[in-house]
């Protein structure tokens, strides 16, 4: 269940997400993600005022379906999207 409640949400966003990662670590107070992270793209978010995410995300190719690691994406941008602040 928490896969699918909390990973698998993101799956079908992924193309946008990375279209838009400037946007998304702005608004959720973020950044790049450190260069010794790996992944097709990664990013910080911070959801909470002390709570940094590293998002790793591997786009999906002929081997492996698309997949993200620590996805707390929709949950946050829902929180924000109400005005919330921390």
């Amino acid at each position: 269940a928490f896969a699918s409640h909390t990973e698998q949400i993101l799956v079908p966003a992924v193309p946008r997400i990375k279209k838009r990662r400037d946007t998304v670590c702005r608004v959720l107070g973020g950044g790049p993600a450190p260069v010794s992270v790996s992944g097709d793209f990664a990013m910080l978010v911070r959801p909470l005022p002390k709570i940094c995410l590293c998002y790793i995300v591997y786009e999906a190719d002929d081997d492996f379906p698309a997949s993200r690691d620590l996805p707390l994406f929709q949950q946050c941008r829902r929180l924000h999207a109400r005005g919330w602040t921390g």
